[in-house]
């Protein structure tokens, strides 16, 4: 990928296997580490709106050359055979199974399967398919969280007189008396 890459918070990935281009917001420890390569470039930013100014490759290997996919790939893999790096192996965090990391992840955030698609750019039902590996008790939490931030949500608007929706707990309760 190139800075040009960039835009404002977005980065612009093309998806190998199917050609499609995606516009992904940028995690902010992803956005640390473009601030960091620029900086030992000798470029001065505080923000990564100004990185789409530069041109060029972001990473490069050894040779100040663009990483080629088979590179990259031999490159990881050289990495993960440093004893320092077993852990990670025990993992099984294997070069083909980042984007499954990244599902499950997403997931466990509380992301729904259309949003980690559009991440991800696999169809929903490859992003269904690795839900499987996702941890239970994370994905509740997550919800719990969801849950509770739109009931904050709902009180705060009904003091200013908008529509609101009813808060869950009643919402159950009408269901027992219905029952």
């Amino acid at each position: 990928m190139g800075w040009s890459d960039i835009e404002g918070r977005l980065i612009s990935v093309v998806q190998s296997k199917t050609g499609k281009r995606l516009w992904i917001p940028i995690h902010q420890e992803l956005k640390q580490v473009l601030i960091t390569i620029e900086a030992r470039e000798g470029k001065k930013s505080d923000n990564v709106v100004a990185l789409q100014r530069l041109s060029g490759t972001i990473l490069t290997n050894s040779r100040d050359r663009a990483w080629t996919r088979d590179g990259f790939k031999a490159a990881w893999q050289d990495e993960l055979n440093r004893p320092e790096m077993a852990a990670l192996r025990e993992r099984r965090l294997v070069f083909h199974g980042l984007r499954k990391s990244a599902v499950v992840f997403l997931l466990e955030a509380g992301c729904t399967d259309a949003e980690t698609a559009a991440i991800t750019g696999q169809s929903r039902d490859m992003v269904e398919h690795y839900a499987k590996q996702v941890n239970q008790k994370r994905l509740a939490a997550a919800a719990i969280l969801k849950w509770e931030a739109a009931d904050a949500a709902r009180s705060q608007n009904a003091d200013e007189g908008e529509f609101v929706q009813p808060a869950a707990d009643l919402v159950q309760l009408g269901r027992r008396r219905t029952n």
